[in-house]
C-alpha cells in the first residue's frame, strides 16, 4: 500500500530574510505616523548620489515637506481637508485627508545639506550627494 505525503517545493530552498537582504544597515526605513497611506518608494543610488523616488499621487508640492536633522529625512505630506459651507449629500466619499511621514535614517557618506528634491506627475524624486571625500577617486599608476 501506498502512503500520500505531503511535499513543500519552498522547503528545498534556504529561507530568505528579504527585509534584512533590502534594507542594510544604510536607508533604514521607520513610518513615524500614517493617517494616509504612506508612499511607495524606491532608494537608489550611483556613484556621486543616493536616490529616493516615493509616489505621491494627489498631492501639490505646497503640501509635501522635507527635514534633515541627526542624519534622518523626514518626508512628510498633508492633505487638508476642503471645508465648505454649502451641505453636500455624499453617496461615497473615498479621498482622504490626513497626513503621513516616513523617516529615512541617512548612510554614513550621504551629505544631508545638499539634499534636493523635485515632483512630477505624482512622483517626488530626492537627490541626496554624497559626500566629497567618500567618492571614488581614479588613480593613475605610474610606469617606470
Amino acid at each position: 500500500m501506498l502512503d500520500i505525503v505531503k511535499c513543500n517545493p519552498f522547503s528545498l530552498f534556504p529561507r530568505v530574510d528579504f527585509d534584512r537582504f533590502f534594507c542594510g544597515p544604510s536607508f533604514t526605513d521607520s513610518i513615524a505616523e500614517t493617517k494616509v497611506k504612506a508612499p511607495k518608494v524606491d532608494v537608489t543610488e550611483d556613484e556621486c548620489n543616493f536616490f529616493i523616488k516615493a509616489e505621491v499621487p494627489g498631492f501639490n508640492k505646497d503640501e509635501v515637506t522635507l527635514h534633515v536633522e541627526d542624519g534622518r529625512l523626514s518626508l512628510k505630506a498633508e492633505h487638508k481637508e476642503e471645508k465648505e459651507e454649502k451641505e453636500e449629500n455624499y453617496h461615497l466619499r473615498e479621498r482622504r485627508y490626513g497626513s503621513f511621514v516616513r523617516t529615512f535614517i541617512l548612510p554614513d557618506d550621504a551629505d544631508g545639506e545638499k539634499v534636493a528634491a523635485q515632483v512630477k506627475d505624482g512622483l517626488l524624486t530626492i537627490t541626496i550627494p554624497k559626500r566629497e571625500e567618500v567618492k571614488p577617486k581614479r588613480i593613475e599608476v605610474a610606469v617606470h
